[in-house]
């Protein structure tokens, strides 16, 4: 039986190119989850100074 050539590069590339992605979206939505709380506090720090 021959094995399809495709086959074998898609297996080796698949997981290199979604593990870094996974980390960046891991990355990105930890940073933006953080910037939220920090622009909610900020927005709310100012609304209580104000009279």
């Amino acid at each position: 039986m021959t094995k399809p050539d495709g086959l074998v590069p898609a297996l080796i590339f698949f997981p290199v190119l979604l593990i870094p992605s996974g980390i960046c979206t891991f990355f990105y939505g930890w940073h933006w989850y953080r910037l939220s709380q920090s622009v909610a506090w900020y927005r709310g720090a100012i609304a209580s100074k104000d009279p």
